[in-house]
């Protein structure tokens, strides 16, 4: 699977619901989008990262468990200070996740069918 193909089309896609949201509502919509899907797309990237020495024979490390963990906390510690602060819109973060996971789904869906 291409990821750089990934990361170009949600970008695409997620600048252009930014830049459209942001004609009808406030600011803190377009850029909970924005945020949202980067979110999405930097967990991807360290997702894919630690299953491709998976998926190479290395075997499972308590490191790369560590390294998932300390992942996740990490945006969930970001999620959580950018609602606590109220920078975020909760439903912009849902919409920008989601708008990524489309996108991953979309190319993982077509990777799948042609192999």
């Amino acid at each position: 699977m291409n990821n750089k193909k990934i990361y170009t089309q949600a970008v695409i896609i997620l600048l252009a619901a930014s830049i459209i949201s942001s004609f009808w509502f406030p600011i803190e919509i377009p850029f909970s989008i924005f945020i949202g899907g980067i979110l999405a797309l930097l967990n991807f990237r360290g997702l894919s990262k630690g299953l491709t020495g998976l998926t190479q024979g290395q075997a499972i490390k308590t490191r790369l468990i560590i390294l998932n963990t300390l992942r996740l906390l990490m945006v969930l510690a970001v999620l959580f200070i950018l609602m606590a602060s109220r920078t975020v819109n909760g439903l912009g973060l849902l919409v920008g996740l989601t708008i990524s996971f489309l996108v991953i789904f979309k190319e993982g869906w077509s990777y799948a069918r042609k192999g």
